[in-house]
């Protein structure tokens, strides 16, 4: 199953056709007699908004934490929000949005059109438009956005002559210069300047063999062709346009690049077929109103491909594709959630170059990170603002949105350093990039915390746009991982841990539990629980870091009872906060990690059947296709990957964790498990009682592998193990079990 068809136009963008090569995107959406393609280039953000002054109140500190010992949080923040605006702070500011590098309307000469389909070949990283028109006969375009060329290639081929043109759209609403330089020998080049005078160039080149090319002042036309090829280049202000391969070279290479990543990983749960109808999916879904093979299959399909049209850098809320110039949360790099749930799935489909680029875009903002510590809290170290773009200086907070007090940013990115490292097994990666990394986290925590009564207290604090309160246990899990991971970084380097840290260490808080015997989400005593909210931070130790496991009975129970409660304020109650997908995932994590089968089945139906994704299947933020927003998208493999096949944290593997009814049967290989363990394949049928695996180790030492606890094993499982190499043995383990 690699091609998605939908037999319907789109309308808006958000249900566009997607390609990308982790740096450059295209959204295609219209009609077949006016069709739209907005370009898209990673890290190209509006500069527009004042995101560079930081006001100084590292001074005012000692007050604050005073107001809020005495007066409580609300007053606390009004003094901090006054006092930065006396020093010139301009309020909430929003992230310089990401927006589309150009956008190209695309007439063709129709009086009347039949049979209109527009595909996404997923194995090949292609997009295709076909249709029947009265002039053309059969038309076809083929779209792909090369990697080799950085370029996006198109291809129109009809069966009788055609004519029409391509020309740019002005955007004019914004404070922008935007001019056509020229219009020559079948090309258009179309400036881009900012005020600052900086900027960009686009350019679309044309042409064909069957018929002519004209430039005017404002568009490309062709007149009487059959075959017409078209090329568009981002390129940065002053660079030269590169020369690019030839239309059938570049797809050679692009395909031949696609697939081997993209068919590097597989997952199949019915019978592969190659097409299929976006709308016979749906129909029969709804009809049943339970979420089938089918569709998982292809929704994990396409978000692979996103993921794989996207990894590159950091992802936005968009990913790499826009078509609005007012995007949802400016569309920026959202570190409260947002932003690692894209990432989620790099390591375990084993998009490792990928994963290293988040790092290095990373690193560009660790100025920034520094001066908001040392701004804000007179602190070393890194303070990572909710919102970035242009700049990682943190203006996106007032007091209705007191996101200043969320200190949990740094340490949150640090748990991505340790999983690339837990993966690879990349010493050099450790010692270079992640010791590092730890150590601007823990130095902050150091500065910033207060000690009372032997223990540190972390105020003012924020738990992500829930509330405010003294010790949130997402800081303190946060700051538990972080210590730990260094410990274990400079113990596996052999080299010695500072005696700061050690005592930082013993001074740790144990979690808060609440008279119901749930983990609260403050250790603070004053705060009021509100669990009918979309994040679940107060889960952190559960979902991402697997503190909290079975070998913790204590703190297991009561994150199951928190997780209930969650579950049944938000996620199932029809007045819930919001319908959001970042909520959906996480509570998909929690179930999986407490081996709910019915929960995790709810967050998926939740997503799914309230259609949270648009026609591309690209995920919404909202139920109803509401608001474009990919991070659902890149948490999806991981979900999937985890329900099968479950990495526990005293590093044996489970297998069938927890397994909804649609992924009941099927098989799974290419993903890769901590360690440098990889999941040559995985077959199972959970109505006839089997599970077949095999893995591939690097060394001769034999996995713990277990089965789930949902099932019960008839016999002892059976062990083979081949050597296949001098560095790598294969395992392979069997179950038969009844449920």
């Amino acid at each position: 199953m690699t091609k998605l068809i939908n037999c319907q136009v789109a309308n808006r963008w958000e249900d566009g056709l997607l390609i990308g090569n982790g740096g450059l995107g295209m959204v295609l959406y219209g009609a077949p007699d006016a069709t739209y393609l907005d370009l898209s280039k990673q890290d190209l953000f509006l500069k527009s908004n004042n995101m560079h002054n930081l006001p100084y109140l590292a001074p005012h500190i000692e007050k604050l934490r005073n107001i809020i010992d005495i007066e409580g949080y609300t007053k606390g923040i009004h003094y901090f929000y006054e006092k930065a605006k006396e020093l010139g702070y301009e309020g909430l500011t929003m992230s310089d949005p990401f927006i589309p590098a150009a956008r190209f309307l695309l007439e063709i000469k129709n009086d009347s059109v039949e049979n209109y389909q527009r595909m996404t070949d997923f194995n090949r990283g292609t997009i295709r438009i076909t249709y029947e028109s009265s002039i053309g006969g059969k038309v076809e375009q083929v779209l792909f956005a090369s990697k080799n060329n950085d370029c996006i290639y198109g291809k129109m081929e009809s069966e009788h002559p055609i004519s029409g043109r391509i020309s740019p759209v002005i955007w004019g609403e914004i404070d922008f210069v935007q001019q056509l330089l020229n219009s020559s020998e079948g090309q258009l080049k179309w400036e881009n300047r900012y005020q600052d005078h900086s900027g960009y160039d686009v350019v679309l080149s044309m042409h064909s063999c069957t018929g002519s090319i004209i430039a005017s002042k404002e568009h490309l036309v062709f007149e009487d062709a059959t075959e017409i090829y078209f090329t568009i280049q981002y390129v940065e202000k002053d660079e030269e346009i590169l020369e690019i391969d030839s239309y059938e070279k570049a797809l050679k290479n692009h395909v031949e690049w696609f697939q081997d990543k993209y068919n590097s990983v597989q997952l199949l749960l019915t019978d592969e077929e190659e097409t299929i109808y976006l709308e016979e999916v749906l129909s029969e879904m709804r009809a049943l109103n339970r979420v089938t093979p089918e569709f998982i299959q292809i929704f994990y399909q396409a978000s692979r491909y996103i993921i794989q049209s996207m990894a590159q850098g950091i992802p936005t809320l968009q990913g790499i594709w826009s078509g609005t110039l007012q995007p949802a949360w400016s569309g920026d790099y959202t570190f409260d959630t947002n932003v690692q749930l894209a990432i989620s799935s790099l390591a375990s489909s084993g998009y490792f170059p990928e994963y290293l680029s988040f790092f290095e875009r990373i690193k560009e903002y660790f100025p920034d990170f520094r001066e908001n510590a040392k701004s804000y809290y007179g602190c070393n170290g890194f303070l990572v603002p909710a919102h970035a773009s242009t700049t990682a200086k943190h203006v996106h907070w007032n007091e209705e949105w007191p996101l200043i007090f969320w200190i949990s940013g740094a340490g949150w990115i640090a748990h991505f350093y340790h999983e690339y490292w837990h993966y690879t097994k990349n010493e050099k990666f450790l010692k270079e990039e992640c010791v590092p990394f730890y150590k601007e986290v823990l130095s902050f925590y150091l500065d910033y915390g207060q000690q009372r009564e032997g223990k540190i207290l972390l105020s003012p604090s924020y738990s992500a746009e829930n509330g405010m309160g003294d010790n949130t246990t997402m800081d303190i899990a946060i700051m538990k991982s972080v210590l730990k991971h260094y410990f274990d970084a400079k113990h596996y380097l052999d080299e010695d841990v500072e005696e700061e840290f050690t005592e930082l260490y013993g001074q740790i808080p144990e979690y808060r539990l609440l008279d119901d015997g749930g983990i609260a989400e403050w250790l603070d005593e004053r705060t009021v629980e509100n669990d009918n909210h979309r994040h679940f931070s107060n889960l952190y130790p559960l979902f991402q870091t697997k503190e909290i496991n079975k070998s913790t009975p204590e703190l297991w129970k009561a994150a199951e009872i928190a997780f209930e409660k969650r579950m049944d304020s938000w996620l199932n109650n029809l007045e819930g906060d919001t319908t959001s997908s970042h909520g959906r995932m996480h509570a998909a994590m929690c179930a999986i990690s407490l081996e709910q089968v019915n929960k995790v089945t709810q967050s998926l139906e939740a997503l799914i059947l309230e259609n949270a994704f648009m026609d591309s299947l690209a995920t919404a933020h909202y139920s109803g296709k509401e608001v474009f927003n990919v991070d659902a998208n890149g948490s999806l493999p991981k979900v999937i990957h985890d329900c099968l096949v479950y990495s526990e944290y005293d590093e044996s593997i489970t297998i069938l964790k927890t397994v909804p009814y649609f992924l009941n049967k099927g098989r799974l290989r290419g993903i890769y498990l901590p360690n440098r363990l990889y999941l040559h394949s995985l077959e199972w049928d959970v109505d006839k009682g089997f599970a077949n695996v095999i893995l591939v180790k690097q060394e001769p030492l034999v996995p713990v592998i277990n089965l789930g606890v949902h099932y019960a094993l008839i016999e002892e499982a059976s062990y083979e193990i081949k050597q296949l190499d001098n560095q790598r043995w294969q395992y392979y383990v069997s179950f038969s079990f009844t449920k």
